[in-house]
């Protein structure tokens, strides 16, 4: 899927080209539990009778149409030859397709189709003669050659980056306030931030939580969404935050850094967003 849009002089395809996903893991209805209303399952011919009909249907079209989809690309990549090797003894379902396709007798295993193509001959290239310089003038250059710092902001004080550090707590303020310890644990197992930065970092999720603003969000009534996206005119806006309340809908933007009058002005683009929607629409920005 990602040769889309590009050609190779030669396309080799060695190990067919199967039409089942074999390890594909799917939920089902599950009713023997009341709490447990789904199951994953693998879905396998021993399998299949478990599945309710319309999901099991819909699952085969999403495989036969992702077959064809990738068999056509494979076959409309190549420039100058096209290669394609299958089981004689236990072909698939693209062997099979071909073996139809060319009418292939039991004892016909190949099919050649057009003429090679040899590669061209390039002739020989007069290349233009370069002055020679003398190797005093070399060392003169050579000793004049800077080398480029790009190290991050900070990199040499063991701290962080301004903009790494920003986007990795918006990362972990991206789940909600129960999962965002957790968050934070895997960004420190990933090696992103250091011992020091993730106490730092978890101080600040404490600082947070203790906001009058984020409130309503320990509250069971209230629905939050969590970077959803809002269209207004031609632009696409994407709050940190939004919940909604029985008395209103709060809009939060979490930012880092210094106050700018952008943050602000981008805010307001969010409560112009869901005016259309909501009467009673209030904006908190945090800085972090």
């Amino acid at each position: 899927h990602k040769s889309k849009g590009l050609e190779f002089e030669h396309v080799i395809v060695p190990f067919g080209i199967d039409d089942k996903n074999r390890d594909a893991e799917y939920w089902i209805p599950f009713d023997l539990h009341d709490e447990l209303q789904r199951i994953p399952i693998t879905k396998t011919e021993k399998t299949e009778k478990l599945f309710p009909e319309e999901q099991l249907s819909a699952i085969k079209n999403e495989e036969n149409f992702d077959w064809i989809n990738l068999i056509y690309v494979t076959l409309t990549r190549s420039v100058r030859g096209l290669h394609i090797f299958v089981d004689g003894e236990k072909p698939d379902s693209f062997g099979k397709a071909l073996r139809g396709y060319f009418e292939l007798s039991e004892g016909q295993h190949s099919v050649s189709i057009g003429k090679p193509v040899p590669p061209e001959e390039k002739g020989a290239i007069n290349k233009p003669a370069f002055a020679k310089f003398d190797s005093d003038g070399v060392q003169a250059r050579m000793s004049r050659l800077m080398l480029a710092d790009t190290a991050p902001e900070h990199w040499y004080e063991g701290k962080a980056d301004p903009r790494q550090w920003g986007s990795a707590l918006h990362h972990v303020l991206e789940h909600s306030s129960a999962q965002q310890g957790r968050a934070l644990e895997r960004l420190y197992r990933s090696g992103k931030f250091s011992e020091s930065l993730h106490k730092e970092a978890e101080e600040v999720l404490r600082s947070i939580g203790d906001r009058i603003e984020l409130g309503p969000i320990q509250k069971n009534s209230t629905i939050v969404y969590v970077e959803r996206t809002l269209a207004n005119k031609a632009k696409v806006l994407r709050p940190d935050l939004i919940m909604s309340t029985e008395s209103e809908v709060r809009i939060v933007d979490y930012k880092t850094g210094q106050e700018k009058p952008e943050h602000q002005k981008q805010v307001d683009e969010y409560s112009q967003a869901l005016g259309n929607i909501f009467e009673q629409i209030e904006q908190s920005i945090i800085y972090v």
